[in-house]
């Protein structure tokens, strides 16, 4: 999607450039927290996966062979990251699961549209696996079948048969508790949209820097070529790259917020309702027209 993502994936790999790793979490970050998000409600364990899936990008970026697929690789290496996640979390002590979302936590800001939320993610979180996955990556995140396809390691038609079921099979689910699909799918959007927290977003760079620094410490052994070559920068060029980076998520935070404000009606959307914004699979889907 982005010309320039080959270029400072190359730039990373090649010359360790930290500024090039920057600009990747700074463009690719709001994605891939939309995805965790998708998958994980509990916010402290979103922004867990998070972290985990650029600090993932930072040692295996050399292993990624097309890098025009860049943005489809972070999806689903953030999706499968905060679904083992997920699974870790189901396990714990019914008290513990009871207690996943915290009315009380700033970080899970209540508005009037919090219940209905909690709605519509519970219906999405009961579906299969097979159908959730797919349905929170092609109409929340606007992958293609193919490039969901290619995360998920299934043919392009079972991505499309299972994208047709899945949808169906919510659409009943939310019927019978009188939600429109449509507004249910935007909500999920417009909820775990936003800009990553500059807290974590400072520290996903500090462990980068950590890791560069270890790395560069180690010795090379046998058959680690495949390994992206990353060496140590000057670590004041990672203390300006984190500065820099937290002003960028700061202002995006702040644009996020004013955004977080809108308050979703009942109904499907109507047409050139300010929905310009989500992903192209998903107005499609959903018969909005964003032209």
């Amino acid at each position: 999607m982005y010309q320039d993502d080959p270029r400072l994936l190359a730039d990373f790999i090649e010359q360790s450039d930290p500024e090039a790793f920057a600009a990747l979490v700074a463009r690719h970050g709001p994605m891939v927290l939309r995805v965790c998000r998708g998958v994980l409600i509990d916010a402290h364990l979103a922004e867990d996966a998070f972290q985990a899936t650029f600090l993932t990008l930072f040692q295996k970026a050399g292993a990624i062979r097309d890098p025009n697929t860049l943005r489809g690789w972070l999806c689903g290496t953030a999706y499968k990251t905060a679904s083992r996640i997920r699974k870790r979390s189901i396990r714990l002590s019914q008290r513990e699961r009871t207690s996943e979302v915290d009315p009380t936590d700033p970080d899970q800001a209540q508005g009037p549209d919090y219940e209905l939320f909690l709605l519509v993610r519970e219906e999405l979180d009961l579906l299969p696996e097979k159908y959730r996955a797919p349905l929170i990556l092609c109409y929340l995140e606007g992958l293609t079948h193919e490039e969901a396809a290619s995360q998920l390691e299934w043919a392009s038609g079972t991505v499309k048969v299972r994208l047709v079921r899945g949808r169906k099979l919510l659409r009943e689910r939310l019927d019978r508790r009188k939600v429109a699909m449509a507004t249910g799918l935007v909500l999920l959007w417009r909820r775990e949209a936003g800009a990553a927290d500059p807290g974590f977003v400072e520290s996903t760079l500090r462990a980068a820097e950590t890791i560069t620094t270890s790395q560069a410490l180690a010795r090379p052994t046998v058959g680690s070529s495949s390994l992206p070559r990353i060496v140590a920068p000057p670590m004041a060029r990672w203390a300006m790259l984190r500065r820099a980076l937290l002003i960028l998520a700061v202002t995006a935070a702040l644009a996020a917020t004013a955004a977080a404000a809108v308050i979703l009606p009942t109904s499907p959307p109507p047409a050139g309702d300010g929905h310009e914004d989500l992903p192209g699979n998903l107005t499609d889907v959903l018969g909005i027209d964003c032209t």
